[in-house]
């Protein structure tokens, strides 16, 4: 993934609310973020519970690396849950300490922003695919925290909408300058779970679920292990293959629930999906 790609997902994170849930997210690239919708049907080609992130927020790339050092010869598994591409020297996903300096230098400058409209804003960590959106703001806080970060267009904001246009500018005039945004870059705690462990936590918790209610759960299909079963396009993510339509029906019923969108929406009524997403942590009942 280039370095333009890598940043728009990772500053997607800010995040999108469907339903009452506040997007969280996995990181980049293959990393992924929670919703919380209306249920799916079998017959569509549906995207699973933890969706490809949206559009970027409108935050400036961060700049090339300013090394290339070799490949890792620790002996870490690029494929193993434990592997984080972006805190490992020499993957193409890797974040150096000056690219992460200036991007916490904007996020400092967003954070600004934010806080002068009244809203509060986390620095989001781009190796953890953080969102900069607090838990326990409302569907409506959630709006207005989106609209003061993005613009009107909450949802695909138009360059120099909002706080991440403030934070864009600043961040493009100071690399003119020859000065770029610098920022105080947090160090990782080494037993902090990577984020792809927290996608299989989170997959965990649904598979639990969904065998209390006596169904299969296959988790999504992961992009990073070379071992894992392909989905079947036909079928939601996550569902076994050879169910009768009855079953299907149930097991979708079960997965999703019927919880309703906007300030409707209730996690109780949002099936394993949406227990799994309160339980992590990744919507605004908390």
């Amino acid at each position: 993934m280039n370095t333009r790609k890598r940043v728009a997902a990772i500053v997607a994170l800010a995040g999108a609310v469907v339903g009452a849930a506040s997007i969280g997210g996995f990181a980049t690239g293959a990393y992924a973020t929670f919703t919380a919708g209306p249920p799916r049907t079998v017959e569509q080609n549906v995207a699973p519970d933890v969706e490809a992130a949206p559009a970027a927020v409108g935050s400036s790339p961060l700049p090339a690396s300013d090394n290339s050092p070799p490949a890792p010869d620790d002996g870490t598994d690029p494929f193993s849950a434990e592997y984080n591409p972006a805190t490992t020297p020499g993957d193409p996903d890797y974040l150096s300490t000056a690219m992460l300096s200036e991007w916490f230098g904007q996020q400092e400058v967003i954070k600004e922003c934010m806080e002068s409209k009244g809203q509060p804003y986390l620095a989001a960590d781009p190796r953890f695919g953080e969102s900069p959106q607090p838990h326990g703001l409302s569907f409506e806080a959630s709006i207005a925290f989106l609209k003061a970060l993005n613009g009107d267009d909450i949802y695909m904001p138009s360059p120099g909408g909002g706080c991440s246009g403030v934070g864009e500018a600043a961040a493009e005039a100071a690399r003119e300058a020859g000065t770029p945004l610098s920022g105080a870059v947090p160090t990782v705690d080494p037993g902090r779970p990577t984020p792809r462990q927290t996608q299989l936590a989170f997959e965990d918790v649904i598979r639990k679920c969904m065998a209390e209610k006596g169904h299969e759960f296959l988790g999504f299909t992961s992009s990073w292990d070379p071992t894992a079963q392909p989905s079947n396009p036909n079928l939601p993510a996550g569902m076994p293959e050879g169910l009768s339509p009855d079953q299907q029906s149930q097991w979708v019923a079960d997965m999703d629930g019927d919880a309703g969108v906007g300030p409707a929406y209730r996690w109780q009524d949002a099936g394993c999906s949406g227990y799994a997403t309160h339980a992590t942590g990744n919507d605004n009942m908390h």
